[in-house]
């Protein structure tokens, strides 16, 4: 395989999302795309970092100030106080989701 991906150039991708992956996260990552996911369409969200942020944002809230947390993770400090207040609620359905998703793949 690695003699293939040495020969494999940014032209060679079938589109120019492609060609965005493959300059952005390099060949591997394009060719991985185009073998496992061939004909399906992936959409990237905008705030698709939401939630991993938010489940860093409290196991780190104990440690570290909000101003920090803020600084850290590049967010306004109010979504750090609204994350923190709403810990409950913000862990259950991180939970939820995470269940959610591992049974999906039985």
């Amino acid at each position: 395989m690695e003699e293939i991906i040495d020969n494999i150039t940014e032209q060679d991708m079938p589109n120019e999302d492609m060609r965005l992956v493959y300059r952005e996260c390099g060949c591997d990552v394009a060719l991985a795309l185009l073998e496992k996911f061939d004909g399906m369409k992936i959409y990237v969200p905008s705030n698709g970092f939401r939630r991993i942020k938010a489940k860093l944002i409290i196991q780190n809230g104990d440690k570290m100030t909000p101003v920090d947390l803020a600084m850290k993770f590049k967010v306004p400090l109010a979504t750090v106080y609204d994350i923190l207040r709403n810990r409950g609620r913000e862990e259950r359905q991180i939970s939820f989701l995470g269940d959610k998703h591992e049974h999906s793949k039985d």
